[in-house]
């Protein structure tokens, strides 16, 4: 068995039929997704670059990111992201449904550290692009996974396209400031 999986975070991923191209997932709150990740910070994306995965031979992206600012948790000043996929010896590996890091970009991430390694908890859930706005910086995420939520009932339906996501960098701070204090490991 593969030990890329794992390292996915709390992503539930499921086989669609109907498509080569897509991803399902359970969306996850900002609450959810902090208390799973070692780290959420605001990062600068500074280096990619794609090498072999050591245990898949596939495509892995690698990008360094310099941590401007911990928002929840504990990380050093700079992490190279894992991301299966990337371009390699002229064959393009994309995986649905996990972010698009882009250098230069400031962002806030969602990250996990797994034997050393520093990996989006919930693929493109776990990635927002900080845009200037006149509210202060406004959080802007790409989904394009096919998602899911809980139902009151506890079954699992199509999301309703709500995005409770917080509107801005100072509104997630908030939240965050209001989660109880990651253990140090």
């Amino acid at each position: 068995m593969s030990t890329w999986f794992p390292r996915m975070g709390l992503v539930a991923v499921l086989a669609v039929a109907s498509s080569a191209r897509a991803t399902t997932a359970v969306v996850l709150t900002e609450t959810e997704q902090a208390l799973a990740s070692t780290a959420v910070v605001v990062a600068h994306v500074t280096e990619q670059h794609v090498a072999r995965h050591p245990q898949l031979g596939r495509a892995e992206t690698l990008t360094t990111v310099q941590i401007e600012r911990v928002l929840y948790g504990d990380a050093p000043d700079q992490v190279v992201v894992h991301q299966l996929g990337g371009e390699l010896d002229g064959v393009l590996l994309q995986v649905a449904g996990d972010a698009h890091l882009q250098l230069g970009d400031r962002d806030v991430l969602y990250l996990r550290q797994v034997d050393g390694g520093w990996y989006l908890t919930a693929m493109e859930q776990s990635a927002f692009t900080l845009v200037p706005s006149l509210d202060g910086d406004a959080l802007v995420r790409q989904l394009s996974s096919e998602l899911l939520q809980r139902s009151p009932e506890g079954v699992l339906v199509p999301w309703d396209g709500d995005d409770a996501s917080a509107p801005t960098l100072t509104d997630l701070s908030a939240l965050l400031a209001s989660l109880p204090a990651k253990e140090a490991k």
